[in-house]
């Protein structure tokens, strides 16, 4: 993610704003890499987030409600009796490092008036916080870092606090090198490296200019390309861009409105179907981006047991599908058996015991050919007979049962592809909990919980069923069930006969359906219908896809289908490109 060194320096400046000279109140450690800090101003209170995750690691004022341990850790136990009641002095930030250094004012056991400062570096999987005195001896630290973990940086409690080594990076602002601070407008060429082969790229900003993440770069880069700035003032372009934009916190939205990045300023060459959101403040918006990826994270942590289980069903189901179609093949031979013990019995009379086998005419061929039949010659003429019209009532037999069975094992796989698709799909926790609700009532799933199982009827006007809905531009309705639970309430209580019911061919999707109120929909709208129908289905990366539809009267759901099955007949198909609507 865009948590660099340029938005790092927006957010010491929001904080500046709203939390410098005020109290530490409460201290809370939520989990090994979170600390949590209230700070009491004169009317409000505010609660600053450092976080340390690997993949979520920053620090900004936060409003989301963060559980807290009942017996907090003894790190926290230490920091509240270091930092409760202390005044945060100061804010630092050396250039557009990710590092920023929080100083305390804190009064010791003898009243005395000492400095503490709370380091937090912000750098992916060696982010860290620091507590550090006057000395720059540390007091604790979030992660301790011994010599076995690091032959260059120890951090740990006694250790004098040293700083991780820097990048020879300009400092796009001041347009210094972070080395020595001197002035590096000279040599640019050298610089940026331009006698090596290969083009100037993005990765060459990146490389070279202090506290950018690869979003800004790309942005900059474009901009340089389209206004042919010559490279080797592209340092003092890239300054005036920066001080001239107006630091505002933008979250970057793909097509189907998911958070996707950040960036502190405006974006002009997005990737098509891209788009920007603004936001109040920075950490407003690293408050929702960050929420929400931790929720996506939390649902993905839990439904990967899930996927797995179901996939390993799937792969069961998948290999006793081919070992039950080899049995059909084998079994298809009973007509060769019929013809074997038909022939025996018309022959019966040229049989005797003690035959081990015997060549007969094929009269069910054209040409006559004499057939081989072995025989048991233990066995009297009529035994040998029967034995052969048994061994063709058992093939038959077999052959009917083991069509059931391929059936069913091929709706169950059906089943499972399209649950599997739903779960690559989620949005919410609430639709997790409906579909492992599904997989407990449809067996595959124990139910370990002690409570009463929810009724597995559905009213019509289920106000809990929050089916996708649009608009269409003639004022019809078009509803999307979620998952298997909610297509069943959809396509077999929500909609009316009259309503057309549309689903992407051969392939798990949703059930798709346009409200008609007995009216009927312009072409436009059923090819609208059809790209959503394809959009929210497996297919929904292919080029051209099939979606059959029908008026809902036509759609029959089977005795004992699993969710989600139903079959259909008087259908017509549309060929679309999948669409997000």
């Amino acid at each position: 993610m865009a948590f660099d060194g340029a938005i790092l320096h927006c957010v010491k400046k929001e904080l500046e704003s709203k939390i410098l000279k005020s109290k530490v109140d409460k201290v809370y450690q939520p989990s090994k890499d979170e600390i949590i800090l209230i700070f009491r101003a004169k009317k409000d209170s505010f609660k600053l987030l450092i976080s340390t995750r690997a993949n979520s690691s920053r620090i900004h004022i936060t409003n989301t409600d963060i559980v807290n341990p009942k017996i907090p850790p003894m790190l926290c136990m230490l920091l509240r009796k270091k930092l409760i009641g202390a005044t945060l002095v100061n804010i630092r930030q050396i250039d557009l490092e990710r590092i920023l250094f929080l100083d305390f004012e804190v009064t010791d056991e003898i009243f005395q008036k000492r400095r503490l400062t709370l380091i937090v570096e912000i750098m992916g999987k060696y982010s860290n916080s620091i507590l550090v005195d006057e000395s720059s001896k540390i007091i604790c630290a979030l992660k301790n870092v011994t010599a076995e973990m690091s032959s260059k940086r120890e951090i740990k409690p006694g250790q004098k606090y040293t700083m991780p080594p820097k990048q020879n990076k300009f400092n796009i602002l001041t347009l210094q090198s972070s080395e020595g601070g001197k002035s590096r407008e000279t040599n640019l060429s050298r610089f940026w490296d331009l006698d090596r082969e290969g083009e100037f790229s993005f990765k060459d900003i990146q490389a070279k200019v202090q506290g950018l993440s690869s979003i800004v770069c790309k942005e900059i880069y474009k901009r340089l390309e389209l206004e042919n700035v010559e490279i080797k003032s592209s340092l003092n372009y890239l300054a005036n861009i920066l001080k001239n934009s107006q630091e505002k916190p933008y979250v970057i939205l793909d097509d189907k409105g998911n958070l996707i990045d950040f960036t502190f300023f405006e974006l002009n060459y997005l990737k098509r179907g891209e788009t920007l959101k603004e936001y109040e403040s920075f950490s407003l918006m690293l408050d929702e981006f960050y929420s929400e990826k931790d929720r996506k994270d939390r649902i993905k942590s839990q439904n990967q047991s899930l996927i797995k289980n179901l996939n390993n069903s799937s792969l069961r189901l998948t290999k006793k599908l081919k070992l039950l179609e080899k049995e059909l093949d084998q079994s298809r031979k009973k007509d060769n058996i019929k013809i074997k013990a038909d022939l025996l019995n018309a022959n019966i009379f040229k049989l005797k015991k003690g035959m081990a086998e015997i060549e007969l005419e094929n009269f069910y061929s054209e040409n006559q050919e004499k057939i081989k039949i072995i025989l048991d010659p233990s066995k009297i003429p009529a035994e040998n007979v029967q034995r052969y019209y048994k061994k063709y009532k058992k093939a038959k037999n077999a052959e009917e049962a083991l069509t059931k069975q391929i059936s069913k094992t091929k709706s169950e796989i059906s089943y499972l592809n399209s649950v599997l698709y739903e779960l690559e799909s989620l949005n919410s926790e609430t639709e997790l909990a409906e579909i492992k609700a599904e997989l407990i009532d449809s067996g595959y799933l124990k139910d370990r919980s002690k409570k009463k199982k929810p009724s597995k009827k559905f009213s019509k006007n289920d106000e809990k069923t929050s089916f996708l809905k649009f608009e269409t531009k003639d004022n019809f309705t078009i509803l999307v069930g979620r998952n298997n639970m909610q297509n069943d309430k959809l396509t077999l209580k929500t909609a009316r006969k009259t309503d057309i019911w549309f689903h992407v061919k051969d392939c798990p999707g949703s059930h798709t359906v346009i409200l008609t109120n007995g009216k009927k929909p312009s072409f436009e709208t059923l090819i609208f219908a059809a790209k959503i129908a394809a959009h929210y289905s497996k297919a929904k990366n292919s080029s051209q896809v099939p979606v059959d539809y029908t008026q809902i009267k036509n759609v029959k759901k089977p005795n004992g289908a699993k969710p989600g099955m139903v079959i259909y007949e008087n259908y017509k198909t549309l060929f679309v490109q999948p669409k997000s609507p």
